[in-house]
């Protein structure tokens, strides 16, 4: 699905529930995994907060080590806003589209803020669309 620095997702498939995931795979890099289990508690404890996931945060539904490699499921989600900008070319979000990512965005921001949470990598490519 994507890679990164630290770090790279797949889809994958629940084989007991047939349910889709997203699978981060972290570097088998003893820094590296250290910050994603810290990313990983941050995570538990939003899914705990938010038991029926309203909070439009992405949470952590399992962890596992596969050879070294720290690795987080996730919820499958859509593409990133960079992506829908960068496939319309760069074209502006209808002002009545945007009102509704601007509302979900500050609710999922206030969530955080009464968890006491700032998120400090607010950008497009991490602003998802959830799938439908």
């Amino acid at each position: 699905m994507g890679t990164g620095t630290f770090a790279r997702a797949f889809e994958a498939k629940n084989l007991e529930t047939k349910e889709y995931c997203a699978v981060k795979v972290v570097r088998a890099i003893p820094r590296y995994c250290r910050h994603a289990k810290i990313e990983a508690s941050i995570m538990r404890d939003i899914a705990e907060k938010d038991p029926q996931h309203k909070s439009h945060c992405s949470y952590l539904m399992d962890e596992f080590e596969y050879k070294g490699h720290y690795c987080m499921v996730m919820p499958l989600l859509g593409d990133s806003m960079y992506m829908v900008l960068k496939d319309n070319e760069y074209k502006p979000f209808p002002m009545s589209l945007l009102r509704d990512i601007l509302r979900e965005l500050f609710e999922a921001l206030q969530f955080l803020h009464h968890m006491g949470l700032t998120h400090t990598d607010l950008k497009l490519e991490n602003v998802l669309f959830a799938t439908q």
